[in-house]
């Protein structure tokens, strides 16, 4: 979008990101992992995961905050801004309830699995997902450092969180009164979309086999030469 409207910026802004992205999804990937190796003392893991977790719905203080920060000149205050903030709402929304597995997993197993040394580096790519984005953030020409904890910034940036966590405790405590969506989601869908197809798949082969004969691949053929020629008369 940015490109589209002449801003030569746009690039490195999203790069930025999507460097954030990388961090952030990467250590919270591995954070289910470490959970299961933390034993009881679970806090060293869900206190770094749960800042990263809610950084991708724009956190204040977070690198995340930094990322929304770095891509607001491409949206406006229309119909994408509000996009945009709803995102930042449902991003909050997704990682309540990752936070929420993550604790519910890992309670499911009392005794560390592996060295806890597995942890150290793990806290080092926790950290760096939140130093690097302040480190790098000048470069990005979208602010200055100051110009970003303002106040009103970090109140753009909270209120999409604090609605996130308020849905999510209406989740918590109603989510049972919604459709109870089957074991493996979107797959078990897929595999009954599958299976309702399969029979037109059977039909379609058997047309196309017919199709494939050569007096009829003859005659489809002649038949769209004709079609095309008299197009190109009409428009002529």
């Amino acid at each position: 979008m940015g490109l589209a409207a002449g801003d030569i910026g746009a690039a490195l802004r999203v790069s930025f990101s999507a460097a954030h992205h990388v961090l952030a999804k990467g250590a919270l990937f591995l954070a289910i992992g470490v959970s299961a190796i933390a034993g009881p003392r679970l806090w060293p893991v869900l206190i770094p995961a749960s800042v990263l977790a809610l950084g991708l719905g724009g956190l204040p203080f977070s690198g995340g905050m930094l990322a929304k920060l770095a891509l607001k000149p491409q949206f406006d205050n229309g119909v994408l801004g509000i996009f945009a903030t709803l995102s930042a709402v449902a991003s909050t929304l997704l990682m309540f309830h990752f936070l929420r597995c993550l604790v519910q997993t890992a309670a499911r197993d009392r005794e560390p699995a592996a060295s806890a040394a597995l942890m150290r580096p793990w806290l080092v790519l926790a950290f760096a997902t939140v130093a690097v984005p302040w480190i790098l953030y000048p470069t990005t020409e979208s602010g200055s450092l100051l110009s970003a904890v303002a106040r009103t910034t970090l109140w753009a940036a909270l209120w999409p969180v604090l609605l996130g966590a308020l849905l999510s405790v209406w989740l918590w405590r109603w989510g049972d009164r919604l459709p109870r969506l089957p074991e493996g989601d979107v797959v078990v869908v897929g595999e009954a979309a599958i299976r309702a197809t399969a029979p037109w798949g059977e039909v379609i082969e058997r047309v196309y086999g017919y199709l494939r004969r050569w007096p009829v691949a003859v005659i489809s053929l002649l038949m769209v030469v004709i079609v095309l020629g008299a197009v190109m008369l009409a428009s002529g």
